[in-house]
C-alpha cells in the first residue's frame, strides 16, 4: 500500500483533532480520482488511473441504460459517486506568481512553437552546425513543452490549491532539469548540445522554482531564436553579409571611440593597460579573422568569421569599464590592508602594512594577472584573467579578517603565481 495512504489518514486525523495547519477539507466534489499532489508522470498518479479504469467500466455497464448517468454515446456523463480533496492554503508572496507562471510559459511556448514549425529552418536546418543545432533545440523543446502542460495548467486554473506541494518536494518535477542534452545530425555526424541550468531547489518555493527555470529555458530560446533570425535573414533575403558588416562597422566605430579616443582622459597606467590590450586583440586575432574574412570565397565561412569579429568587438566593450577600474580594485583591496597606528614617543599617528607578507603575494600575483591581460590575444580569455582579479580581490578581503599566521608562513616562501593561487585556495 503506497505510503501517501497513511499520509492522507494523518491529515484527516489532525483535521479531526484540530492540528491541522494550512488546509482543511474542500467544499467541492471532485470526480473518481483522488490526487492530494501527484502530476501525471509520477506512479502514483497511474496506478490510480489504472484502477479507475476498472471503476469506470464497471459502473458503463452496470448503468448502461439509466440515462441520468449514461450518455446517449455511451460515455459516463455524471458520476453516481464522488471524492473529497484537501485544499491548501497558498502563501501571500506565491498569489502573484500564480498568474505570472501561466504568462511566462505562454510566451516562451509561443515562440517556441513558432521555430519549431518554420518551414525555412527546416528547409536550411543542414547550411551550418549553429543552424542544425537550433533547429533541433526548438524540436526539442517543442516536445518537452508537453511535459510541462499538466502542471502549468492547474497552476493557471488554480486547482493547484488541491495540491500537496510537499509531495513534489520530494519526488521532484521530472522535467526541471540541470543538464539538457540534444542530439541533432551535421554533416553527417551525430552531436549533442548540452545545456545547463541553475534549478533552485524546490524547499525555496515551487512557485519561484518555475518561475526561475522558465526564465532560464526563455533566455536559451531568444539566444537560438536571435540566430536563426540572424542566419534566415542572409538567407531568405539574399543579402549575404550586409547586415553583419554594418553592425561591425557600428562597432568598431564604438571601439575606437572606447580604446583610441577616450584613452586621454585616463590616468597613465590605466591608459596603458587598455591600449596593450587594444593592440594585443586588434593587431593580433581581429587582423587574423580580417584576413581570412578577405581571403575566403565561402559566405558560410564569411558569415562565421563575421560573427566571430563581431564577438571580438562585443567583448571588448563589455569589459572596457572592468579594465578602468582594474587598478582602482587592487587600490581599494590596499587601503584595507593599512592601519593607523598611534606612536606613543613621537605622538603622532602614521599608517602601517597589516599582514605584510600576504600582501605582497597578494599583489604579486594581481599584477600578474595584469600581465597576462595586457598580452593575451585569444579575446575570449580576457574575461577569464579580469575574473581572476576580482576572485583574488575578494579572497584577500576576506582573508583580511581572519587569522592568517599558517597561511602567511607557507606564502611567504614562494614568489610563483601557480603555487600563491594554490595557497590561497583560488580556482
Amino acid at each position: 500500500m503506497s505510503k501517501y495512504f497513511f499520509k492522507t489518514i494523518e491529515k484527516l486525523r489532525e483535521i479531526e483533532e484540530g492540528r491541522n495547519e494550512g488546509f482543511r477539507i474542500a467544499d467541492d466534489l471532485f470526480g473518481l480520482t483522488f490526487n492530494d499532489g501527484f502530476l501525471e508522470e509520477y506512479e502514483e498518479y497511474r496506478e490510480q488511473q489504472d484502477a479507475n479504469s476498472l471503476i469506470e467500466a464497471f459502473l458503463l455497464n452496470t448503468l448502461r441504460y439509466d440515462d441520468q448517468y449514461i450518455s446517449a454515446s455511451e460515455q459516463i456523463k455524471k458520476y453516481p459517486l464522488a471524492t473529497r480533496k484537501f485544499v491548501y492554503q497558498i502563501a501571500r508572496d506565491d498569489v502573484p506568481r500564480l498568474n505570472e507562471i501561466p504568462e511566462n510559459y505562454d510566451r516562451l511556448k509561443s515562440v517556441i512553437r513558432e521555430y519549431a514549425g518554420k518551414n525555412s529552418l527546416n528547409l536550411n536546418k543542414n547550411r551550418s552546425d549553429s543552424v542544425a543545432r537550433a533547429y533541433e533545440f526548438f524540436q526539442f523543446y517543442n516536445r518537452e513543452l508537453a511535459r510541462f502542460d499538466p502542471l502549468i495548467n492547474v497552476i493557471r486554473d488554480k486547482s493547484i490549491q488541491y495540491f500537496d506541494l510537499r509531495y513534489m518536494k520530494e519526488n521532484g518535477i521530472p522535467f526541471l532539469r540541470e543538464e539538457v542534452t540534444i542530439p541533432y545530425v551535421y554533416d553527417e555526424e551525430e552531436k549533442n548540445f548540452q545545456l545547463s541550468y541553475t534549478v533552485s531547489p524546490l524547499e525555496e518555493g515551487l512557485y519561484l522554482s518555475l518561475l526561475r527555470y522558465i526564465a532560464a529555458v526563455e533566455e536559451e530560446v531568444q539566444r537560438q531564436a536571435a540566430l536563426v533570425d540572424r542566419v534566415l535573414f542572409f538567407i531568405e533575403q539574399n543579402q549575404s553579409l550586409r547586415q553583419l558588416e554594418a553592425e561591425i562597422e557600428s562597432q568598431q566605430r564604438v571601439i575606437d571611440r572606447l580604446y583610441v579616443e577616450e584613452r586621454d582622459q585616463q590616468e597613465p597606467k590605466v591608459r596603458r593597460l587598455v591600449q596593450d590590450v587594444y593592440e594585443t586583440v586588434i593587431e593580433g586575432s581581429y587582423a587574423a579573422y580580417n584576413d581570412d574574412y578577405a581571403r575566403s570565397d565561402n559566405q558560410e565561412r564569411k558569415v562565421e568569421l563575421a560573427n566571430i569579429k563581431l564577438d571580438l568587438l562585443n567583448e571588448l566593450e563589455t569589459i572596457h569599464p572592468k579594465l578602468l577600474r582594474v587598478y582602482e580594485i587592487l587600490e581599494t583591496v590596499d587601503e584595507g590592508y593599512m592601519v593607523e597606528v598611534w606612536n606613543a614617543f613621537t605622538f603622532s599617528r602614521y599608517m602601517q602594512r597589516e599582514k605584510e607578507r600576504l600582501w605582497d603575494a597578494g599583489e604579486l600575483l594581481y599584477m600578474h594577472y595584469i600581465d597576462q591581460l595586457r598580452s593575451e590575444e585569444v579575446y575570449v580569455e580576457l574575461r577569464v584573467w579580469i575574473q581572476k582579479m576580482e576572485n583574488l580581490a575578494q579572497r584577500l578581503n576576506e582573508l583580511r579578517e581572519e587569522d592568517t599566521r599558517r597561511l602567511e608562513r607557507r606564502i611567504g616562501r614562494t614568489k610563483d603565481p601557480k603555487e600563491i593561487e594554490e595557497i590561497l585556495e583560488l580556482k
